[in-house]
């Protein structure tokens, strides 16, 4: 999740003035005689700012804002006021709110050109910059402006906060990990009371694994971290129902309190034979974990069934999967140009049954949209592992082993449970060239674990139980992700610190998802994580024949491994607890011919298993939503 944390720009304060004209100016009428407008242009060169200021304040009290951007224009243009620096100012907040970053960054160079104190222009030039894409641009007139500040006698403390978590939010999305933790700590040492602040602080050091990320900074207590930190960053960091109902409450009333509501579908009725319209709400049909488990069970819908309805707003990233997650839908829309409310009015007037969102907190997710229930059964389904606490999803849909008994009390939503495994499986991953240990750094003897999870599931209470591993296996390496600089250097002084040689470890390079495929049967045994299991990637291993061991505890973020594991017939590879869990890898890694028989069974899974059945898994989910959508009446819709 990325929530900008960034307050609205910033208007500078308009004194009322003597002075204004009698009639609201608006734009020049072309029509007019020359005299006429060089009259008006006569008077605006005469009217001083506080009348200007005036009349725009007049404008806007009767409806005519959208005049004050040539009212602006025009003053300025005929004006040699040393105050003018104000108007332009102005004129930059107009056109950013108006969607024209480009000339919302000329008027703030103008107005700083005029006055190179105005620190909120050199703010709001940033801002400008990076819609425009000019990220390095931005940060340097954020840095310009943050100099600045800290050089005067007067701290003004505010826009120090401003600057320093633009610049701590700018580098977190270049991944420039360290720099972003460091401007965050700054500006909680300035103003500890931000919890979105705090929010990215504690999942920044999750990606880097500098633990312990959950250690507060300076004037914030535990609780308040606590209460700050992400559903998504949770989910790694507490294997506890009660605690990811919590975040998600609290994340949700924080971020998504104020929305607005309806109830688009209240007045639609579906006939009892008419096909189920089932439409797929994302902004991850791409290669993305969630995409890339995706097209086979969406190609696999029966057409005479239902209907189906993909809404994007996913980049068009020009690979071969998002052409083909594109044609698996019957209609594809779409809506990251619309509004929430423009695309929920879209939603509904295609008369979708059951909306499925893709995301629930991840990422991505478009709550106004659901707010506005465009659908009458909407249901959470694969990109977020816990409650999503929204009031809008009535449903997650999960299975029998990621939904253990009890669970239910910690989901607002209704649990919905197939047969096996929740999680589609692709039978036509695309695979690249089989590579050989020397060309990934292997050695090419002795035993070869592997976990390929992002950095920021990791912790060190697992990753100390992976140590232990490691020693008792004097052979083996472990291979893992080189996610970022800083995740891999704290990783290795981790095992050192742990009494195991860092050069034990193995970091691959990011590659396409085909070469990636194509790597994995290298490694003998896929550790999974705990308690944020694997799930794109866990189905990897296990279609490339891998054999995977897992940690299953109480929440369903805990439990993909095992979930995959149950549906294609293989308990054994799922253990309760660390102990057995510990001991489980260490006994495979010396029984090589156990190991051999496993990926035999893994193999005759892959072609018989009901996990990837995605025509029975289509078929399933198709009575499930047909039970749900509501209201079936006799009279169907006309769309």
């Amino acid at each position: 999740m990325n929530p900008r944390y960034i307050p609205p720009p910033l208007l500078m304060p308009t004194a009322p003035g003597a002075g204004f004209l009698a009639a609201p100016m608006g734009r020049p009428n072309a029509a007019a005689p020359a005299a006429v407008e060089e009259s008006l242009d006569s008077v605006l060169g005469r009217m001083d700012l506080d009348a200007l200021l005036d009349q725009v304040a007049r404008l806007r009290a009767s409806g005519q804002g959208g005049t004050v951007v040539p009212l602006y224009r025009r003053w300025l243009a005929s004006s040699n006021r040393p105050d003018r620096y104000v108007a332009w100012f102005n004129l930059g907040v107009e056109l950013s709110v108006k969607g024209d970053p480009a000339g919302a960054a000329q008027a703030y160079q103008e107005a700083l050109t005029l006055n190179s104190t105005l620190i909120e222009a050199q703010l709001n030039l940033g801002n400008a910059l990076e819609a425009l894409g000019q990220l390095d641009d931005a940060m340097a007139a954020w840095q310009r402006a943050l100099d600045w500040l800290l050089a005067q006698p007067i701290a003004r403390l505010p826009l120090i906060v401003v600057a320093l978590n633009n610049l701590g939010r700018a580098n977190e999305d270049a991944e420039r990990y360290e720099q972003a933790e460091a401007f965050l700590q700054r500006s909680l040492q300035v103003q500890p009371a931000q919890p979105d602040v705090l929010q990215h602080w504690f999942h920044l050091r999750q990606k880097q694994c500098r633990w312990p990320a959950e250690a507060p900074p300076a004037g914030v207590t535990p609780h308040a971290l606590r209460m700050a930190i992400s559903p998504l960053a949770v989910l790694a960091a507490y294997d506890d129902p009660a605690m990811q109902m919590l975040t998600s409450r609290n994340f949700v009333a924080r971020k998504f309190g104020k929305l607005p509501t309806a109830n688009l579908s209240a007045k639609r009725l579906r006939g009892a034979k008419q096909r189920l319209r089932i439409g797929y709400l994302s902004g991850d049909f791409c290669t993305h974990a969630v995409g890339l488990l995706l097209p086979d069970f969406l190609e696999s819908h029966d057409k005479s069934r239902v209907e189906t309805f993909g809404f994007c707003s996913s980049p068009e990233d020009g690979s071969a999967l998002r052409q083909r997650l594109k044609g698996a839908f019957d209609h594809f829309e779409r809506i990251d140009g619309l509004d929430d409310a423009a695309a929920a009015e879209r939603i509904a007037a295609l008369g979708i049954d059951v909306l499925v969102d893709l995301h629930g907190l991840s990422s991505g997710v478009r709550p106004g949209i659901l707010a506005l229930r465009p659908a009458p059964a909407q249901v959470g389904w694969l990109g977020y592992m816990g409650p999503s606490a929204m009031p809008w999803i009535d449903y997650w849909m999960g299975d029998r082993f990621v939904l253990p008994e009890g669970i239910d009390a910690f989901y607002n939503e209704k649990l919905i449970r197939l047969d096996h495994s929740f999680l589609p499986g692709d039978r036509r991953r695309q695979i690249g060239r089989t590579p050989s240990r020397t060309e990934c750094g292997l050695p090419e003897h002795g035993f070869v674990f592997a976990s390929f999870n992002s950095t920021y599931k990791l912790n060190a209470l697992h990753w100390d139980g992976w140590m232990r591993i490691l020693r008792r296996v004097s052979d083996s390496v472990f291979w893992l992700l080189d996610s970022n600089v800083w995740a891999t250097a704290n990783l290795r002084a981790a095992a050192s610190a742990a009494g195991v040689d860092p050069a034990r470890l193995i970091f691959a390079p990011p590659t396409t998802h085909a070469d990636h495929l194509a790597r994995l049967p290298l490694a003998d045994l896929f550790l999974d994580n705990y308690p944020y299991n694997a799930g794109s990637t866990a189905s990897d291993a296990i279609w490339m024949g891998l054999p995977l061991l897992t940690l299953s505890g109480r929440t369903p973020s805990s439990r993909m491994g095992g979930s995959l594991l149950s549906a294609i017939g293989m308990p054994e590879l799922i253990t309760y607890n660390p102990s057995d869990y510990e001991s489980k890898a260490i006994a495979l890694a010396q029984d090589r011919e156990g190991l051999r028989r496993l990926r035999e069974r893994i193999a005759r899974a892959r072609r018989e298993s009901e996990a990837f059945d995605m025509q029975r898994m289509a078929r399933q989910v198709e009575d499930l939503f047909n039970h749900i959508a509501r209201p079936i009446v006799g009279v169907s819709q006309k769309s």
